[in-house]
Formats: structure tokens, C-alpha cells, sequence
């Protein structure tokens, strides 16, 4: 009888909040480590590997987004901040010949991360739904 009386009847799940009201903690959680993460492969594969390709980098644009799919609109501007960074950082740093099969493949890994992570958002909606 005192479990049944513990949880409160008035709770709504967690896939019904909407997004204006989750807690601002979680949001600057997911920005601090996708921040991180970001400048920690920019710094490996860029300053500590100039002359090899950015494959560490890549592979941080195609799964970051997949880790905080969460809030897409905010994975598109995170991705396209990302971006420009490396950008610039590969502009600066690397020379021309490294430079444009990093940024190619750089493209290919944003667009291939943002598209799986705006996909797999819609799925969910469409099976709590059924």
C-alpha cells in the first residue's frame, strides 16, 4: 500500500516535455563534451598530425551528432560551428595538398552525421506514436 501511494499519479513521461522545458544542465553537459570532443580530435589530427589525413576528425563528425540526437537544431549549428573551425584551423595549419582531402572528407562526415542524427529523432516520434 505505501508503494503504490509513493509514485505520484500526476507525472508525465519523459517523451512528453517538451523541449523548452528540459533542464538547462543537460543542455550545457551535451555543448561542454561535444565542445571537447571536437577540439580534442581537431587537435590531435591537425597540430599533433599535420601531414596525415583527419580521420580521427571525421569520425568525430559522423558520431558526435549521433550522441546527442536529442536536440537537432542544436546538432546542426554545433556541427556547422565545428566545421568552420576546422576550417580554419585547416587553412592555418596544413598544407595545401592534405588540405583538400581533409575538408572533402570533412563534408562527407558532417553531412553522413547529420543525416543519420536527424533521422533517428523522427523514428523514435513515429514508434511512440503507433
Amino acid at each position: 500500500m505505501l508503494i503504490e501511494n509513493a509514485a505520484p499519479s500526476h507525472l508525465v513521461p519523459a517523451r512528453e516535455i517538451a523541449a523548452d522545458d528540459r533542464p538547462h544542465n543537460a543542455l550545457f553537459l551535451c555543448m561542454f563534451l561535444a565542445i571537447t570532443w571536437y577540439a580534442f580530435t581537431m587537435y590531435c589530427d591537425i597540430a599533433l598530425q599535420p601531414f596525415q589525413q583527419s580521420v580521427l576528425t571525421c569520425l568525430a563528425f559522423i558520431t558526435i551528432p549521433l550522441l546527442f540526437d536529442a536536440r537537432p537544431r542544436d546538432n546542426l549549428f554545433g556541427a556547422a560551428c565545428a566545421l568552420l573551425a576546422f576550417l580554419l584551423l585547416e587553412h592555418a595549419y596544413v598544407t595545401i595538398e592534405m588540405r583538400v582531402m581533409g575538408i572533402l572528407g570533412a563534408y562527407v562526415a558532417v553531412i553522413v552525421g547529420l543525416m543519420l542524427s536527424q533521422r533517428t529523432p523522427r523514428r523514435r516520434r513515429t514508434s511512440c506514436a503507433a
